[in-house]
Parts: structure tokens; sequence; C-alpha cells
């Protein structure tokens, strides 16, 4: 294919999506407040370890550093307050489907939530106003119950984030043991319960065609269902359809139909999801998915990162501009670089390592779209890495080089849709592709950088101003990363709102707002980010700073 090709594909690819004005209102919402979420994550955390220096030190240059942080962690803080609140409402307005579909399995993560904002408000004005009235261990106690608070929350976040990219019994369809696809046999299936009463109704032949497995235990009856099949049953419940209307009635028997025929099929997957949820137990259920611990480690590590570039960012325009005490900015400048440092190391080998694991193996069609195995595209690791980077993508994914990775041009363009599906294509857009690996030069990058940078002011060799102006800027290419890597969490979960169930079609609002109101909610979006950059500017470098 030619380049203008490949592009156009790209982009149809990505507009192929359903409710794509209301996804990129979202993703503009979703994507401010968490940018300002990474500091209110990591700067508490950093004048934690600013005031253990302090405690075994006492010296003071780090409890002044530690108050610094504690100043900019409080205004991020109040506006990040703002704008959580603001992608809350977007989420009820939006997507009010999401909310009834999914409330009766994610509601507990939400309600939890609540409790770690309390946290995070009560303490954060303990600890900022009470700096100089408590001792030294009580304001280190009142910081860490900050940042667990604010890592308590994001946790919460993450664990519906997480049931949505990879829900509680999910089965993949792909074997990287034999490098098959398993689209012939049903897969991906989504191990949902069913009522014992329901599951009689069905034809055993039925079931048997339709690839779906009933296994009869002590909690209740199991069934193992094609995600294709789900995603039909809940387009047909935003239809108002019933049994007699659904795909079902075929599977139902003769002595059930009369009982079951005007039965609506909403009605049905109510009781599916009452009875998964109660078996599997509905306040831990959203937190069985298989992504949410290596997902909670690799967020918060970028939100540390994230952090921590911002600090050496600022310590080294400080210095650039010969503003304030210089020798006390190299001090900062030398814990913010050691600290990122640890900080990036800990995020890339581990948590990402673990991150990725997990979509290799709980989706392949995310996976093969990152990879780029597609022969369409120029892939990396494939043409520009002559073959390098797929084998040391298999062992890292897999543990050994000679395993495949998945095809992508293997994968069903049609493996989730049907008649009067509105998704036109099942697979992830191959542009993730791009997004992955330009988040991942950057990383390495911004690492081998950060790397330079600690071994100089270890030293004590003088920074030169191209190196100072470079950190200065670092903050933006931390925040590009994180940003990238966000598109592809999210832009690869396709179709989407919640993988194996439904989609944004279902999930949307009917009677949302129009396009102008949404885009003025855009630009009051982007207005609050550059008024927290404004504020942060007046209130921590006009005032010089305490650090």
């Amino acid at each position: 294919m030619e380049l203008g090709e490949i592009i156009g594909m790209l982009i149809d690819q990505w507009k192929s999506y359903p409710r794509p004005v209301e996804r990129l209102i979202s993703a503009i919402g979703i994507d401010v407040h968490w940018t300002i979420l990474q500091y209110v994550m990591g700067l508490p955390f950093m004048a934690f370890i600013a005031q253990l220096i302090y405690l075994k030190t006492k010296d003071r240059f780090w409890l002044s550093l530690a108050r610094t942080l504690v100043k900019g962690f409080v205004i991020v803080f109040a506006v990040g307050a703002a704008t959580g609140t603001t992608a809350e409402f977007g989420l009820i307005l939006l997507w009010p489907g999401f909310l009834e579909i999914g409330g009766k399995f994610i509601f507990f993560p939400f309600y939890a939530e609540i409790y770690a904002f309390l946290m995070e408000a009560i303490f954060v004005y303990f600890l900022y106003y009470g700096w100089f009235k408590v001792g030294d261990k009580a304001r280190l106690l009142l910081t860490a119950l900050v940042f667990t608070g604010a890592w308590y929350s994001g946790a919460m976040i993450m664990a519906v984030n997480s049931y949505m990219v990879t829900p509680t019994g999910i089965e993949p369809a792909y074997d990287p043991s034999t490098g098959s696809m398993l689209y012939a046999q049903g897969y991906p299936k989504i191990e949902l319960a069913i009522p014992a009463n329901l599951s009689e109704a069905f034809n055993p032949e039925w079931l048997e065609a339709n690839y779906i497995t009933i296994e009869g235990g002590e909690d209740g009856v199991i069934a193992k269902i094609p995600a294709r099949l789900v995603y039909r049953l809940f387009w047909e419940a935003s239809k108002g359809y019933t049994i007699s209307q659904s795909i079902l009635w075929d599977g139902i028997t003769q002595e059930y139909r009369q009982e079951l025929g005007g039965v609506e099929v909403s009605d049905v997957l109510d009781w599916i999801l009452y009875e998964t949820t109660s078996i599997q137990d509905p306040l831990l259920y959203p937190l069985k998915s298989p992504s949410w611990p290596a997902s909670v480690m690799h967020v918060t590590g970028a939100a540390l990162a994230v952090s921590g570039y911002t600090v050496m960012g600022a310590y080294a325009l400080r210095i650039v501009a010969r503003a304030g005490d210089r020798s006390r900015a190299y001090r900062a400048l030398r814990f913010a670089t050691l600290y990122t440092l640890v900080v990036m190391l800990v995020q890339g080998i581990v948590f990402g390592h673990e991150m990725g694991v997990e979509v290799a193996h709980y989706n392949p069609e995310k996976f093969a779209a990152m990879e780029g195995t597609s022969r369409l595209i120029i892939s990396i690791p494939r043409d520009v890495m002559a073959g390098l980077g797929e084998k040391l993508a298999a062992l890292l994914a897999y543990g050994s080089l000679d395993k495949p990775l998945p095809d992508y041009d293997s994968i069903p363009r049609d493996w989730c849709s049907f008649a009067g599906s509105p998704v036109s294509d099942c697979r992830p857009p191959l542009i993730i592709h791009y997004a992955y690996y330009t988040k991942l030069g950057l990383s390495i990058a911004l690492g081998a950088f950060t790397i330079a940078l600690a071994a100089r002011l270890t030293r004590g060799v003088e920074i030169g101003k191209g190196m100072l102006i470079a950190t200065a800027m670092s903050p933006l290419i931390a925040q590009a990363v994180s940003f990238l890597g966000w598109f592809v969490r999210e832009a690869g979960r396709k179709p989407f709102t919640v993988y194996g169930l439904f989609t944004p079609a279902e999930a949307g609002n009917p009677a949302g707002p129009n396009m102008l109101q949404l885009g003025l909610v855009g630009v009051y979006l982007i207005a609050m980010l550059g008024i927290l950059a404004w504020a942060s500017y007046r209130f921590l470098w006009k005032s010089g700073g305490e650090g």
C-alpha cells in the first residue's frame, strides 16, 4: 500500500468507532483530569521522602523542599477536584447506558472512591494549615495519609477501567503456544453465571452449535459465552427486544417458549449479571479483573514519574533563570533526578513489563495492533528492526523467543459484529502501533537522559545551559509519554465500552447534548488546565518557593 492509502486506512479505522464526538469530549475531560491527577498521586509521595530524609539528617533544607512540594500539591488537588467532578458529570450525561448496565457490577469501586476522596480532602488541609503546628512525626503521618488516599482513589478508578479493558472471566481468542486464532471456536468468551431455571430452558444442541458451554456447580450455573453473542444480546436489549425476537429464541425449547417468549432481553441480562456478581461477590467482582494489579502499578508508576520530571524541570528552570538560591536549587534538582531515575527503572522493568504481559494474554487483538503484525503497514519491530523487535516482544510477553505473536491480519474484521451491529470493524486501529512505539522511544530517550543527568549531578559536574534547558522541557516529554500510554490503552480496547460485553452505542445517551455544547465543555476543560498552570506559576515561582 502507498503511504497515503495507509494513512487513509488508519483514519478510517479510528472513525469506525461508534459515537466519535462523545468519545472525543470524554477523552479531553479524562486527559485533563489525568494530567492533574498524576501530581496528586506523585507530589505528596515526594514530600514524604523529603521528610524522611529530614528526620534522618535534621537538615532543614529537606523540610523546606517538602513544604514546597506540598504547596504545589494543594493547588493541583483543588483544580483536580473540579476537573474530576466535571469528568463524573460527563459520565452521567454522555454515558448513562454505561451506568445503567455497568452499575450492577462496578458500583463498589465508585462508592469506595468517595471515601478515598474524603480521606484526601480532610488530610490535605490538616497537612497544609497545620504544617507549623504539629510535630515532625505527625506531619510525616499526615503526608502519608494524603498520598495513601490518592493512591487508594487511583486504585478504585483503575478497578473500573481494568474491568472495562479485561473483564472478570474473559477468555482470549489466541493460543500463544501454537499461534492459533480461536475465533472459529467462539472465542473470546466471557464467563457469566446463569440462573438454574433459565439454563434449563436452552436446547443442548443449540448451545453446542453456538460454542456455549455450561457447567453446574455448588454456587450456580456457570456459562462460557462467546463475546460476539453477548454483544448481540446487549444490542437487542437496547432495542427493547423480547426473547421471541431475539437470537435466543432458536435455542429455547418448546416447553419454555410460552413462558419466556414475552420476556425482554434486558431482563434476561439483568438476571445473568445479578447472578454473576452474586456468585463472584458484588463488592469484589470488578477487582477480580486479571489486569487490575498490573494496571494499578503501571498507572501509579506513571504518576510518580511525571511528578518527578516536573520537579526536575521546575528546578532546572530556576537555575537557568537564576531565580533564588542556586545551590539549593541544585540540591533539589539532584534529589528529583535520582528519585525519578529510580521510579523510571521500576516503572519500565517491573510495572511496564507486567502490564505488557497482561495485554498480550488477555487482549491479543490489541497486542497484535501494538506490535504492528499486519502486513498492511510498515511495522517497526518487523521492518525497521529486521524482526528482532518481534522476537524481543515474544520473549517479554510469552517467555520465549520462538513463540509467534498474534497475526493482526488473521483477526476477523467482523468477529464481534452481526446484522445491525453499530461496529463496522472489530479490530483495534493500527494507529496504536505508531503511538505505542513513539511512547516506547520517548521513554527510552527520557530514561537515557535521566541516567546521564544523574551521573553528572552525583559527580558534582557543572550542568551546562543546554542540558538544563532540556531538563526543563522533560516534563512535557513525560506528559506526552503518559498521554500516549492512555491512548494505546483506550483506543486499543475495541470494541469498547466493556471488552466482550457492550459498545458505546449501548452506553451512550440517545438524547445527548449537541456538538456546540460538547465543544464548549471541551474549551472549559482546556481553560481549567491553563488556569492551573498560571496559578502554579504565580504561587510557586513568583513567591520564590521554599525549596
